[in-house]
């Protein structure tokens, strides 16, 4: 059997379109560049709500042993003096860069105790409102809006975007106009 020109070229095209059709389909199946910072910034989000999630444990701790089962502690930093929280670095979320200093409790959170002043009482507490959140909204490079991760006192998270963080603080605030004499 003689090879003639033409039956080399379609050869060499059929093997080209094979090539073209195994690059394609490793493509759609492999994550992209995109997906592997989503991914890098689902790990993040993870590691986030999993430390504000024993924040709000540590605080309910507090709550039981020290705060007579009545009162919150009066800020984030007292759950490390008083022993509750023996690891410093719940309180500092990696993709902020925070360093830890000795003696002194660096967080990357706000808490309603910070922004209250004053001592939260266990049955003062609403459903709606949050423990902790971001101290700075984050951008999530898929989404193209800034988040934040808050906790709640039940212990549970959740991703707000800025302008649903924004109502939420509002309300928070006059929730605390509303209790600071009581």
């Amino acid at each position: 059997m003689k090879w003639s020109l033409g039956r080399l070229l379609a050869g060499a095209l059929c093997v080209i379109i094979g090539i073209v059709i195994l690059v394609v389909g490793i493509i759609a199946v492999e994550p992209n560049g995109e997906n592997s910072i989503r991914d890098v910034y689902d790990v993040w989000t993870v590691t986030n709500h999993n430390n504000m999630h024993k924040i709000a444990v540590a605080c309910n701790v507090w709550r039981d042993t020290k705060g007579e089962g009545v009162y919150y502690p009066s800020s984030l930093g007292v759950l490390l003096d008083d022993g509750i929280v023996h690891d410093p670095r719940i309180f500092v979320w990696s993709r902020n860069g925070s360093a830890l200093k000795e003696g002194t409790c660096v967080s990357d959170y706000d808490s309603m105790f910070d922004r209250a002043g004053f001592r939260i009482r266990k049955d003062s507490v609403e459903d709606w409102l949050p423990l902790a959140w971001d101290r700075t909204p984050f951008q999530l490079n898929y989404a193209g809006t800034d988040y934040t991760s808050v906790v709640f006192f039940d212990g549970h998270t959740e991703l707000l975007s800025d302008s649903v963080r924004r109502r939420l603080l509002d309300r928070v605030d006059t929730w605390i106009e509303q209790n600071k004499n009581k």
